[in-house]
């Protein structure tokens, strides 16, 4: 029986429903990649948690209230969201982040939402408050441990909590310096929840599986409580297991018999380019129906490669369900009818100089493909205006994306709403900032609208110029080029091109950046004021993969990026390979501090973009100076490859300093020496 037959109000109430429906059920299974075992609660053992976890958080902080949930651990997480939920709070989800980052980024939260406390476990709560008193604003904030709370005695003495109109409040990624908080209401909540299954299909019976972070609005909204609003079962995955192991994402999917499961189009270009196919041999992903591909723009390239890739597996392309949604809108806007194939597509060109126009049967060298991201979802009303904000009703014309319906947010947390909304036919259609096409009610998103280029009054999308210069060669990574504009000037445009790092040595550079400089000449009429080739993962992206285009102008402006080769070489000098190759003899042969030292700087400066090689010392944190776990991962094996030894990436993140890893890295090239001269290594 569908949960949306009952009369729910809330998520708690889809939970209660289940919870004496189908008591013994799997509710949510947590994968534990450190001890290589699953966790598991059932429905009716979920909500005894929650009831009891409520009344315990109740009695110390109160009711009414926001409250900051940041944990790294997604059973706690979700015992205490709907803890929260149960006793009339409001939870504030953040991610967990290490050292003074955390408190840095919840300083100007706290400043906009007012918390009543921090809710974690007692390792991040003896971890925050340690570095407390750095931080006058919040040193008074209340931490909670709440897996130290004594709750058994408490059973049964629930006191009834009116539902908070608000659900919870989601501050959106990016939110730094003037912070951005989503109110979900309940009422949005359930109504974008009730979209997502008539999109999506997902019942009782479905299997979902999740690597995406639970803080975020894709995994949270449509995967956690997706299923509880259907009564359906759960697999939650570590992030950290999928960016490390990509190949795990698809072994649990064939394991559990997963129907449901996606991410951001990076995550399937990840798969093709880190699985190989004989890895694949024993995956059956035939159960996979529904390959949600949302979050940043969708790449038919990449559905196509990852659908031939994965093809003896038993994938099937038609199961990729590309769809565009965002925390304001709860989280769906649009997704695949399941009638339809994935692949509907349009080509767009310049109409006047500063417009752009669908062509829908046109291919030529000024033209840029658009992928469908979906039939607008039931219910949801999407228009298309103007900069000066009137409804646009030519269909094969641009325009910002602006929604309404039952699921659009009412605002932001102590934002003013003025600047948030147009107005048309009585209708307060929310401001996207996304730019796109709607064209028989399929929603194309072109770009966004701050990040558009303007030049001697023409506008430019970063888009259209990042695709046809990914285009000029193989060597050029996926999704790997980034067109911006320098801040404070009226035409320098610089774009960005990662380098896969196979082709570094024998890529012609010269000639690629005089092609990427032909190409924006002839195509846009720009002549780029610099052109860079930069190593891999060196542009900035959001956690969902996303281009980040303004933070590209930054490190640019700080001569952060780590240049290869560039048009103009003010910057820093591209490295020689003759040079990387006489280090990694060096160190070969020496294994010592010294050799090592130079030679790990060097691989950091092309592997960690946004890192300062000047700010290193003895003691520096290499993740908290940057070295995020997708850069680690790559890291890790250009070592193991390069000296032909094995490190793995846990052991990496516990030495964490340059000198731990310059000893772990001595330790390896001894063990190997002694193991190649036939001494006996006792471990």
């Amino acid at each position: 029986m569908p949960v949306t037959s009952v009369n729910c109000k809330s998520i708690l109430d889809c939970l209660s429903y289940f919870s004496e429906e189908t008591p013994e059920k799997k509710a949510f299974v947590f994968l534990k990649s450190a001890i290589a075992t699953e966790e598991c609660i059932s429905y009716a053992g979920l909500y005894l948690k929650v009831r009891r976890l409520s009344m315990g958080i109740a009695a110390i902080v109160g009711v009414g209230k926001p409250v900051f949930l940041i944990y790294q651990d997604a059973y706690e997480f979700l015992v205490t969201f709907l803890a929260c939920q149960q006793a009339g709070l409001i939870p504030v989800p953040l991610p967990y982040l290490k050292g003074d980052r955390q408190l840095e980024r919840l300083v100007p939260i706290q400043h906009d939402i007012n918390a009543a406390a921090i809710l974690c476990n007692a390792k991040v709560r003896d971890s925050i408050e340690s570095s407390l008193f750095k931080f006058e604003e919040i040193e008074d904030l209340l931490l909670l441990a709440t897996d130290e709370l004594s709750i058994s005695s408490l059973v049964g003495r629930e006191i009834a909590v009116p539902h908070h109109e608000i659900s919870f409040v989601q501050y959106t990624s990016g939110s730094t310096g003037n912070p951005k908080g989503v109110i979900v209401s309940t009422e949005s909540l359930l109504h974008n929840q009730k979209l997502l299954q008539e999109t999506f299909g997902c019942n009782a019976q479905s299997v979902i599986f999740s690597w995406l972070p639970f803080h975020h609005d894709m995994g949270l909204i449509g995967n956690i409580l997706h299923t509880i609003y259907t009564g359906s079962t759960c697999i939650l995955m570590p992030p950290m297991d999928f960016i490390q192991t990509p190949l795990k994402w698809l072994q649990y999917i064939s394991m559990y018999k997963v129907t449901h499961s996606g991410g951001p189009n990076f995550a399937y270009d990840l798969c093709v380019d880190k699985i190989a196919a004989s890895a694949c041999k024993d995956i059956d992903l035939s159960s996979w129906k529904v390959a949600y591909n949302g979050a940043e723009p969708v790449s038919n390239d990449t559905m196509i490669r990852f659908s031939k890739h994965f093809k003896d597996s038993g994938f099937d392309y038609d199961a990729f369900y590309p769809c565009y949604g965002l925390a304001e809108a709860t989280l769906l806007v649009s997704g695949r009818n399941a009638k339809k194939s994935p692949q509907e597509m349009i080509r767009v060109t310049r109409n006047t100089k500063n417009n752009r126009k669908a062509l829908l049967d046109t291919i030529g060298e000024n033209t840029r493909l658009l992928i469908s991201s979906g039939t607008v979802a039931p219910e949801m009303d999407v228009r298309l205006f103007s900069p000066e904000g009137s409804s646009i009703t030519d269909e094969n014309l641009e325009g910002e994306v602006c929604i309404a319906g039952k699921s659009v947010t009412k605002g932001y947390w102590n934002k003013p709403e003025e600047h948030l909304f147009y107005h048309a036919e009585g209708i307060r259609f929310l401001r996207t900032g996304d730019l796109g096409f709607l064209i028989h009610n399929e929603l194309f998103i072109s770009g966004r609208l701050k990040e558009m280029i303007i030049i001697r009054g023409q506008n430019f999308y970063p888009g259209d110029i990042e695709q046809h210069v990914s285009k000029l060669n193989e060597a050029i990574g996926l999704n790997g080029v980034a067109a911006f504009l320098l801040p404070g000037t009226e035409s320098r445009l610089v774009i960005a091109i990662e380098i896969k790092r196979t082709a570094i040595q024998e890529l012609d550079k010269v000639a690629l950046i005089k092609k990427a400089d032909g190409i924006v000449n002839g195509i846009f009429g720009i002549d780029p004021y610099n052109i860079l080739l930069i190593s891999p993962l060196g542009i900035p992206r959001t956690t969902s993969g996303k281009l980040q285009r303004t933070k590209c102008a930054e490190l640019y402006h700080q001569n952060l990026f780590k240049i290869i080769k560039a048009k103009i070489d003010q910057h820093e000098k591209p490295v020689s390979e003759a040079g990387i190759g006489l280090l990694i003899e060096e160190v070969k042969q020496l294994g010592d501090y010294e050799s090592i030292k130079k030679y790990l700087l060097l691989v950091i400066r092309l592997k960690v973009n946004g890192l300062n090689i000047s700010d290193l010392n003895e003691n520096s944190d290499l993740t908290e100076s940057g070295l995020d776990s997708l850069r680690a991962m790559e890291l890790i094996n250009t070592i193991n490859k390069d000296l032909n030894i094995y490190i793995d990436t846990t052991l990496m993140f516990q030495a964490n300093t340059l000198p731990g890893l310059i000893g772990l890295i001595e330790n390896m090239l001894w063990l190997k020496n002694e193991q190649s001269s036939g001494k006996e290594i006792i471990l």
